[in-house]
């Protein structure tokens, strides 16, 4: 399949032209495997956590590296997409974890789709205002759909280099109406 089928018409992407290429690429690479026979593993990992959270202490962390995705698919975290599903799902098992009493957000990303971004961002606008403190950091990008997603933590801690900023879309549109 096409890998820019996976962005419908009428959707847009809210990263940077990089972010798309990166997004592209990995989704030709999941079909290709997908084709070649790889089979999903068995989903009997019921206990384990979700695979972007972590814990040190009494401080959850979730990390949002890479393009920002709606759509789930198990070979995201091996080509460094991190889908808004998995995002909800880590922001929910840290706020249900009783010895958790923060959650930081560790955001390397310079964006991605626009569809899942606000339900995303509402959910941790929620948990940061209903249940346990969310923080966000940085050191490297936090752009577009990620600027979305860290701004609404109750607090934002940027690396003097950090890229950060810019929540936008990148929209391309070819006239031919004199051609």
């Amino acid at each position: 399949m096409d890998p820019s089928t996976y962005i419908l018409p009428d959707q847009f992407w809210a990263g940077t032209e990089h972010s798309l290429d990166v997004y592209r690429q990995a989704y030709a690479q999941i079909d290709a495997r997908l084709a070649a026979g790889y089979m999903e593993p068995d989903e009997d990992e019921e206990d384990e956590p979700p695979y972007l959270y972590q814990q040190e202490g009494n401080v959850a962390i979730i990390k949002i590296h890479g393009s920002l995705v709606n759509r789930q698919s198990f070979l995201n975290r091996y080509y460094g997409i991190t889908a808004y599903a998995d995002i909800r799902e880590a922001m929910i098992y840290a706020a249900e974890q009783t010895g958790v009493e923060a959650i930081v957000l560790d955001i390397n990303s310079g964006g991605g789709a626009v569809a899942g971004v606000h339900d995303t961002s509402a959910l941790i606008g929620r948990i940061n205002s209903q249940v346990k403190p969310v923080y966000t950091i940085s050191d490297g990008t936090m752009a577009s759909a990620a600027y979305w997603l860290g701004s609404s933590a109750r607090r934002v801690w940027i690396a003097p280099t950090t890229l950060a900023g810019s929540i936008g879309v990148v929209m391309v549109h070819t006239e031919y109406s004199k051609a």
